[in-house]
Order: C-alpha cells, then sequence, then structure tokens
C-alpha cells in the first residue's frame, strides 16, 4: 500500500513538472538566443532606425529653444535621467563632447529631455551628474518631433540639415561609426 501511494506521487509530481514544462516551452521557447524569439527585439530596432532615417536625413531639424548650431555639426541627443540605456552610453556621450575641444572641429552638444516628464533643469542636473560637457539643454515633445525614445542621436550639419541618426544603446563598431561620419564633417 506505502509502494502503490508512493507511486502515485510520484506520478503526480511527474506530471506537474510535465505540464510546467509545456507551458515554459509555450511561453518562453526553448530557442532561447538561437531562436527567432531573441532576433525580434533587435528586428524592430533595425526597423525603428530605418524608419527615422527616412523621416529625418536631409531634413531640417530646428529645435525652438534650442538655437545653438556648430559652425560644422551639432550632435543632439535625446536623453532621459530615467532612461538606463543613456546612463550606460555616458562614457560614448562624454568622448563625443571631447570633439568640440579640437581646434579643427567646432562641434556643438545639446542635449534634449522629453518635456512630458522632465524639465531643462532636470536634463542639466542629469548631465552634470555624469560629467557630460553640453552647449545647451532643452526639453520638447519628442512626438512633435518623431522621436520614438530615448536614446536617440541625431548628427546635424551647420544648416540643420539631418545628416545621421541613431537610435538606442550603440555597441562599439556602431559608436566608431558615428565617430568617423562626426569627424568627416569636422575636416570639411
Amino acid at each position: 500500500m506505502v509502494s502503490l501511494q508512493r507511486m502515485s506521487n510520484i506520478s503526480v509530481i511527474v506530471a506537474a513538472v510535465v505540464v510546467i514544462g509545456l507551458t515554459l516551452h509555450d511561453r518562453l521557447g526553448v530557442q532561447g538566443t538561437q531562436g527567432t524569439h531573441a532576433q525580434e527585439p533587435l528586428d524592430q530596432i533595425a526597423h525603428a532606425r530605418e524608419s527615422l532615417n527616412q523621416k529625418f536625413i536631409g531634413k531640417t531639424l530646428a529645435l525652438p529653444n534650442t538655437p545653438i548650431t556648430g559652425k560644422k555639426a551639432t550632435v543632439t541627443l535625446f536623453v532621459s535621467k530615467t532612461c538606463k540605456f543613456c546612463t550606460a552610453s555616458m562614457d560614448f556621450y562624454r568622448r563625443l563632447a571631447d570633439l568640440r575641444s579640437t581646434q579643427s572641429c567646432d562641434l556643438k552638444v545639446v542635449a534634449v529631455g522629453p518635456k512630458s516628464r522632465e524639465t531643462p533643469e532636470d536634463i542639466q542636473e542629469y548631465v552634470a551628474q555624469h560629467d557630460l560637457g553640453v552647449d545647451g539643454v532643452d526639453v520638447v515633445d519628442f512626438s512633435e518631433f518623431g522621436i520614438p525614445g530615448t536614446p536617440t542621436l541625431i548628427l546635424r550639419d551647420a544648416s540643420r540639415l539631418v545628416r545621421a541618426v541613431w537610435l538606442g544603446r550603440l555597441g562599439e563598431s556602431e559608436e566608431e561609426k558615428v565617430f568617423s561620419q562626426i569627424k568627416s564633417y569636422c575636416k570639411a
């Protein structure tokens, strides 16, 4: 009788493990990072980047409260103090801002936050906390300008035409492309 009860308990446990396993398989997928589930967010980011490029490249972007424009180029950083990717990108942003001090480049860097959640003082405090030198700060209605989120970087030339757009946290190779593109404007 004890062994029959033990066998019954073991069967119930095995059945429960199988049901939980199948449920997790259906919800999470067993493909992990090699399956299509892991690729979907990357595809969405790539699509959003392409959409931004089509929307902005070659068009004028004039922010009403930030008339700051470099003689050769301006980098506008759309950031938020609550954006973990913005904070994680601060080393990169500081290196970008360091380009301002080179004699061959009159680059300006402007930090812009979402008007719906932050004030110019919030953005000023945020960049100061991270020791990021910028030439100006502002807040705008992101939806009015078509900015999907943070971080977003926009490179404008001296006539305020958008020359490049980057969305999200960038990898090292993408960061190097940003530097190359900005430096090409500095040499012009």
